[in-house]
C-alpha cells in the first residue's frame, strides 16, 4: 500500500535538514511501492547500493539507512526502523560497496555470493555489532587519518562513528567528545592495531 502520507510527512518535517535531504530520494522511490518491510528491505539491499556504490559513497549509504530509521521511528513504523538499523543491513551495504569497487568485474559474477548474504546464520547481537563497528572504523580510516597529539582518533571521526553505532545512546554517561570518552571505540582502535589491521605511521593511522 502507499506510504501513510500524514505520519511520514509529519515525521519528515521533524527531521533535521541534513537527514531530511538524505531520505527524500528513498521516499520518492517508495511512494508508489508502499512501506511494508519487504519494500524497505528491497530499497536497502538493492536500490540504495545501486545508487551509491558506483561513486564510492559508502558512508552516505549507511547515513541514509540511519536517517530512514529515525524517520520510520518518528512515523510509528518500528519494524521498518529496526530493519534500517539492523547490523545485518549495514553488513550487506558494506559488502555491496566492496563488490562494486571491482569495476572490471561484471555484476553477475557477484550474484550468487550476494544472494547468500540473506542466508547467513544468526550471530549473537553483541558479537555482530562488534564486527560491524570494526568494519566501520576501517571505513572511516580509509587511506589514513591524522591522529591527535595523544595518538587518539580525531574528534570528527569519533562523532561520525558514534552517530553510526550509537554508543552514547546505549550508555548515556558517555559523551562523544574524544576517543577517550567512548571506551568501546578506544578498545576497538587498540584491538585493530594489535591485529595489524591498522597501524600508526608517525602522526597518522593507516590501514
Amino acid at each position: 500500500m502507499p506510504l501513510p502520507v500524514s505520519s511520514v510527512h509529519r515525521a519528515l518535517r521533524d527531521l533535521d535538514p541534513g537527514s531530511a535531504a538524505l531520505v527524500r530520494p528513498a521516499l520518492e522511490w517508495m511512494r508508489l511501492r508502499g512501506d511494508d518491510p519487504a519494500v524497505v528491505r528491497a530499497y536497502l539491499d538493492d536500490e540504495l547500493p545501486r545508487r551509491t556504490a558506483a561513486e564510492g559513497r559508502t558512508r552516505e549509504a549507511h547515513e541514509v539507512a540511519w536517517a530512514l530509521a529515525d524517520l520510520f521511528e518518528r512515523a510509528g513504523l518500528p519494524v521498518q526502523a529496526a530493519l534500517c538499523r539492523d547490523p545485518a543491513t549495514h553488513e550487506r551495504l558494506a559488502v555491496r560497496h566492496w563488490a562494486a569497487s571491482f569495476g572490471a568485474v561484471p555484476e553477475e559474477f557477484w550474484q550468487p555470493a550476494l544472494a547468500g548474504l540473506h542466508r547467513l546464520p544468526q550471530v549473537p547481537e553483541r558479537v555482530r555489532l562488534s564486527l560491524v563497528s570494526a568494519t566501520g572504523l576501517l571505513e572511516e580510516v580509509g587511506e589514513g587519518v591524522d591522529l591527535t597529539p595523544e595518538g587518539l582518533l580525531p574528534p570528527p571521526t569519533v562523532r561520525a562513528l558514534d552517530d553510526r553505532y550509537r554508543w552514547t545512546e546505549e550508555f548515556p554517561w558517555m559523551q562523544a567528545v574524544g576517543e577517550q570518552d567512548v571506551p568501546p571505540l578506544s578498545f576497538l582502535h587498540r584491538h585493530l592495531v594489535a591485529q595489524r589491521l591498522l597501524a600508526r605511521e608517525g602522526d597518522r593511522l593507516v590501514p
